[in-house]
């Protein structure tokens, strides 16, 4: 869960363990296989998600990231130093910031943000 765009795996013991892109064709077989289920991630971090929700100002640098969902987002954040909130844009990326406090909370439709608590443990 702590791998950016890892979407799913396969296990085998006597081998190891192959993580595989987010949008990979999982095919199940004697090895275990299946998808990573990624909402485990923000409840483990102590997360909420804001929905419909921007917050603006506080960017931190090198924004936007690429990510295709919230989830991705949240890794980006629980990686990155100084990262103690996001915005995800489905239409533009993510967007970190160094903290909710003094920035500006509007409604936005299709976004998605959230306070990462410094120290969130990443699952």
């Amino acid at each position: 869960l702590g791998t950016l765009g890892c979407g799913a795996f396969t296990f085998a013991g006597d081998v190891g363990c192959w993580l595989k892109a987010v949008g990979s064709r999982v095919l199940t077989t004697a090895r275990s296989s299946g998808k990573v289920t990624r909402p485990y991630l923000a409840a483990a971090s102590g997360v909420t998600y804001e929905t419909d929700t921007d917050f603006f100002g506080n960017d931190l640098p090198n924004n936007p990231r690429p990510a295709a969902t919230a989830d991705e987002c949240l890794q980006w954040c629980l990686g990155t130093e100084l990262c103690g909130a996001f915005t995800f844009d489905r239409q533009v990326g993510c967007f970190l910031k160094s903290s909710k406090e003094g920035a500006l909370v509007r409604g936005k439709a299709g976004d998605v943000s959230a306070v990462v608590p410094l120290g969130a443990p990443t699952a």
